[in-house]
């Protein structure tokens, strides 16, 4: 993925998976989008379970994604923006994203729009700040989704 990130993705089809090796990917001014294609984006994982992937890449997830595009084991070190639709996030770690100045300035995972319905499990936000005060997601509070429906199982939200 590192060296043709959106390349990947465009030549994938629904169902396919797409492996990460492990190692640092990206940087916040590169954007990787997943075309509302329901794909699977798998990182490599460290004995004990933790994600050895880390992408550093801002993801914008927006094109109608359902529950049938994850993202798996993955160390994210930058903000994500899901709006108007429900990936999976699934043992992914949001940890130390600084979103101070960003597009959204909303925290580590910025998540709007009335039919969003993303799914997340068994992920870690930790030492996130944004412009806004929060820390985890949205807001202050933490929890504040613009109007999404957000289903949180086995979470861990830490400063």
């Amino acid at each position: 993925m590192a060296a043709n990130r959106n390349g990947h993705i465009d030549d994938a089809s629904d169902g396919d998976v797409i492996e990460i090796a492990a190692g640092t990917y990206g940087s916040s001014s590169d954007t990787v989008e997943t075309l509302g294609k329901a794909i699977t984006i798998r990182g490599e994982v460290g004995a004990a379970g933790e994600p050895l992937t880390t992408v550093a890449h801002f993801f914008y997830i927006w094109e109608g994604e359902t529950s049938s595009t994850v993202f798996e084991n993955l160390l994210c070190k930058t903000q994500w923006h899901i709006e108007d639709c429900g990936p999976t996030l699934r043992n992914c770690v949001f940890d130390d994203v600084d979103s101070n100045g960003l597009e959204w300035s909303s925290g580590a995972l910025s998540i709007g729009g009335s039919s969003s319905r993303p799914v997340l499990q068994n992920c870690r936000f930790t030492r996130n700040s944004s412009g806004l005060g929060g820390s985890a997601l949205e807001e202050a509070s933490g929890f504040c989704f613009y109007g999404a429906s957000v289903t949180l199982t086995d979470c861990l939200f830490d400063s």
